[in-house]
């Protein structure tokens, strides 16, 4: 993919609609090719005691929430 030419910036500095998707598409294209070498994994599912890695202490949800977006607070 081609840097950002003149012709893909509104000024100097910021980038035009054409500037944004030639961005979008190259950060798309280097994401799919890490994908695809392996170095991004689906995530996965955890049960049981989760570590923080924070001095070890354990992560924990409120009310053992398991919705999305569920908050987790340190154990103290």
């Amino acid at each position: 993919m081609a840097p950002l030419t003149a012709a893909d910036l509104s000024d100097a500095l910021h980038p035009n609609d054409k500037g944004f998707s030639e961005m979008a598409d190259a950060f798309d294209a280097r994401v799919q090719a890490a994908y695809a070498a392996g170095w991004i994994a689906a995530p996965v599912t955890v049960s049981g005691v989760v570590r923080s890695g924070i001095g070890g202490k354990p992560l924990d949800v409120n009310g053992g929430s398991s919705a999305n977006d569920s908050r987790a607070d340190l154990v103290v």
